[in-house]
């Protein structure tokens, strides 16, 4: 895979959410026994990585292209404000980077092709058992759920609404929680323009 500018930014929320949805939100990067050993062939899996681009090893010092890759994305996302270098190592979404995969969340939803498509998922069970419709309200602040609830008149604009309305502090509980189906969906919208295929004719 060539990884041009383009490439590496629409590797910026698959990177989000992946760390959102460990414990806090935040990964452990160091030396010896590290996150970053399980986020990596994750990330790889999620991009269809074939056995050589995972293995591919920097000519100049022999370090492997994918992790490089990743480390530089996240060093980008540093510098967007949206993941904070804490102590002990640790990378950690902040409340921006939760804001803006929320944001591209909705975004993502928005532009499912069709109802029929969403309403499958919001039946999908997440792991307490509730659907993903439920999983995402009841995350929404007390005082919007009237205001959602007048106006929406379908699931999906109710989905869509309730996910949109989840603060950034709850987004990667919501995140973790979530099945997934939706977690696919997340990656492959923003593969999609590296990867030759359209998500509105190919969808997951």
């Amino acid at each position: 895979m060539n990884w041009e500018k383009g490439n590496l930014d629409n590797l910026q929320i698959p990177l989000l959410l992946e760390i959102a949805c460990f414990p806090d939100g935040r990964i452990n990067v160091r030396r010896g026994l590290s996150d970053l050993d399980e986020l990596v062939p994750h990330l790889a899996d999620m991009y269809r990585l074939s056995d050589d681009e995972r293995s591919a090893r920097c000519a100049s010092d022999g370090r492997n292209v994918f992790r490089n890759v990743v480390q530089f994305v996240r060093q980008e996302l540093i510098d967007n404000g949206e993941i904070d270098v804490m102590a002990n190592e640790l990378w950690a979404v902040n409340a921006k980077g939760m804001q803006r995969l929320r944001d591209s969340v909705v975004k993502m939803l928005n532009q499912i092709p069709s109802d029929k498509k969403l309403a499958d998922l919001l039946v999908v069970r997440d792991e307490n058992e509730q659907d993903l419709l439920l999983s995402a309200l009841r995350r929404v602040p007390e005082e919007s759920l009237p205001t959602i609830l007048r106006n929406c008149e379908t699931q999906q604009e109710l989905f869509v609404a309730a996910v949109q309305n989840i603060p950034p502090a709850l987004f990667g509980d919501f995140a973790v929680s979530a099945s997934k189906e939706i977690r696919g969906l997340i990656v492959d919208y923003h593969i999609a323009p590296f990867r030759g295929f359209s998500f509105a004719t190919n969808p997951v």
